[in-house]
């Protein structure tokens, strides 16, 4: 049974409408290469989205979910994630690191996405020693307050979304 399906620009097959791939038999594809307009109008359409700032009701949320998460003293916070959290291996530094990094109005060495796909491999994710960990901040501000650290956060490009993603990564799934 020879079907005729459309095939994207990286040369996966996709059907149109009222198709079904065939359980066996060839593939035959018509046309040359092209986009899936369902799928391209659905990639605008989240990023029309994703990229304007967060409602401010879900904004406000997400600033009590981060106060309360790292608790008033932000720097407390982060002296006992570096100094005495096991877990706390060297992706995760290179996480916080980054952050602090972006709050004080630097670009992120890596992206969110970039950060959530490396610590989620953990075969090449090491543990240091806390001294090591601590050199890792010496050229970074720390904030001392977790209202600081927001009120930095939110003058950045982006910074709501990036805060409200960084927190989902840090506390989230």
């Amino acid at each position: 049974m020879n079907e005729k399906f459309k095939r994207s620009p990286l040369g996966f097959c996709y059907l149109t409408s009222e198709q079904v791939f065939p359980k066996s038999g060839a593939i035959m594809f018509h046309g040359i290469r092209e986009e899936n307009p369902d799928v391209v109008g659905l990639w605008s359409r989240y990023q029309t989205i994703v990229s304007q700032q967060p409602p401010i009701k879900l904004l406000v949320e997400a600033i009590t979910v981060a106060k309360r998460a790292f608790g008033s003293d932000f720097l407390q916070w982060m002296t006992v994630q570096v100094t005495a959290n096991p877990d706390i291996t060297d992706y995760r530094v290179g996480l916080l690191r980054d952050t602090l990094r972006f709050v004080s109005g630097h670009p992120r060495e890596y992206g969110l996405n970039t950060w959530n796909t490396l610590l989620g491999i953990s075969g090449n994710d090491t543990a240091e020693s806390t001294e090591t960990k601590m050199l890792k901040f010496d050229d970074v501000v720390i904030p001392k307050t977790t209202v600081e650290l927001i009120s930095r956060w939110l003058t950045q490009k982006n910074g709501a979304d990036d805060m409200i993603h960084t927190l989902n990564i840090l506390f989230g799934k």
